[in-house]
């Protein structure tokens, strides 16, 4: 292999590991978000029915709302259509969409560990 083409693949490999690094912080972040849905919902089952709450729709505003019921909540599945799922349903879809970005994180961090050992056998060739 040219010094040249050795250079293009180290260069390739090191967009693609920083590709995969963006990557990983979206999935960190999603991770966090949902693990905050997690938290969110069993403080629900602590709210009295009847009950007034401060709900946030956003940028720090919040509204006042009467809670009429905390047995079940609403969970989108696309196109705007809307679900009812008990509490610990919503909570049992939220765990599985947080292990499927935990094996996502696994699976890009190995395509990290397999692009730099690339790059470690390209430094260590002649």
């Amino acid at each position: 292999m040219t010094k040249e083409e050795k250079l293009m693949q180290y260069s390739s490999l090191n967009q693609q590991i920083q590709h995969v690094q963006q990557q990983l912080e979206v999935v960190g972040q999603q991770a966090a978000e949902l693990q905050q849905i997690e938290e969110n919902i069993e403080g629900l089952n602590s709210i009295k029915e009847e009950s007034d709450a401060y709900l946030n729709i956003g940028a720090g505003i919040l509204i006042k709302a009467k809670v009429k019921s905390m047995k079940n909540v609403y969970m989108t599945v696309g196109a705007n259509i809307l679900t009812v799922k008990s509490l610990d349903e919503a909570k049992d879809v939220i765990s599985n969409q947080v292990k499927e970005l935990q094996r996502l994180t696994t699976h890009l961090q190995g395509i990290i560990i397999k692009n730099l050992k690339e790059i470690e056998s390209l430094k260590a060739e002649p």
